[in-house]
């Protein structure tokens, strides 16, 4: 929900969206639906059936997490095709146009239609893998991925500290330099993600809620 962004979607407020609990209640039903079917949870929020590329990708450790959710491929450059649509490569992010309009007129003028791009400095790359080791298995060696960076742990020193209150709250456990979520909900690991990401946002930027 972010009418900020889609218009049209405040006209869905009138209807008294569901709080917090009751998101929380009905996400958890789900899951029990799902795996009570014999779906196993892969990531944060999708599921697999056993031995699917994607469940075989969480066991081993090569569950990957793009613009479109898991999966189970290990390229390192997705080339976003359409209008708003977001691609990346190793060194940079991208965004084409927003609007059809837009999108045909910059296709029209020069064969591109990129709006913004951000460009990755090599902090940039070791937070995302970070964040992305942390929302596709639940946990993540900061050490590990430090040293195979060339970057020091001091890097991620308020980041560390922040996790302080999470582990206090029981949401995770730190062992050494390994943090891992230890709380059922798995929709959690996004707020402890979120401390490793540096990128300013304005007020009014629109985020994904996790209750």
């Amino acid at each position: 929900h972010v009418p900020q962004v889609k218009k049209h979607q405040k006209i869905l407020e009138q209807y008294i969206l569901p709080g917090p609990h009751a998101c929380l209640a009905m996400e958890a039903a789900v899951r029990r639906v799902l795996v009570s079917a014999g779906y196993a949870e892969t990531g944060m929020d999708h599921f697999a059936l056993p031995d699917d590329p994607l469940d075989l990708a969480a066991k081993n450790g090569t569950l990957r997490r793009n613009f479109q959710g898991y999966t189970d491929d290990s390229a390192t450059t997705m080339l976003g095709l359409g209008a708003s649509s977001i691609g990346r490569t190793p060194s940079a992010y991208y965004q084409n146009a927003r609007q059809t309009e837009a999108y045909e007129e910059k296709i029209s003028q020069n064969g591109f239609a990129v709006a913004r791009a951000c460009h990755l400095s090599g902090e940039d790359r070791l937070r995302g893998v970070i964040i992305e080791s942390l929302m596709c298995q639940m946990s993540v060696n900061l050490e590990t991925v430090c040293r195979a960076h060339n970057f020091s742990l001091a890097v991620l020193g308020d980041a560390m500290e922040a996790l302080a209150p999470y582990e206090q709250s029981g949401l995770i456990k730190r062992d050494g330099y390994k943090v891992t979520l230890s709380s059922p909900h798995r929709m959690a690991i996004r707020v402890v993600a979120s401390l490793f990401d540096k990128i300013e946002r304005t007020a009014d930027a629109p985020v994904s809620r996790a209750v």
